[in-house]
């Protein structure tokens, strides 16, 4: 027979609509594994909150918790390929100074056309 305990200790938070619940399920069951930390009711809470504050800051959580299981981590860390758009084709292959360079210029190009300058 569980005890009280032990159902709270099986608890797990509904994850945030952004995130799949299976992931959500699986970072749960990953994270119990490791005996030496538990993965209680509040430390769920704060993790959520964590996750939310990244997203907000423009990092995608279904990369950052595939990354921190990938990586044998037990939280999830900033990395820019884990940002909205990182990993695009585009992305991957140009740098941060390249892709400014290019918005410039077609910025630029784009005032030359509406201005009717076409030297």
């Amino acid at each position: 027979m569980a005890s009280k305990g032990d159902n709270m200790k099986n608890e797990i938070l509904d994850p945030p609509d952004y995130l799949p619940v299976a992931l959500w399920e699986d970072f749960v069951a990953y994270r119990r594994e490791e005996k030496t930390k538990k993965f209680t009711i509040r430390s769920q809470r704060m993790f959520l909150n964590k996750l939310e504050r990244f997203r907000l800051e423009g990092y995608d959580p279904v990369l950052l918790l595939e990354s921190a299981m990938e990586s044998e981590w037990l939280t999830v860390y900033k990395k820019e390929d884990c940002r909205y758009g990182a990993n695009t084709e585009s992305n991957k292959k140009q740098s941060a100074v390249e892709r400014v360079r290019e918005k410039a210029q077609a910025t630029h190009r784009d005032n030359i056309y509406a201005l009717g300058n076409f030297d």
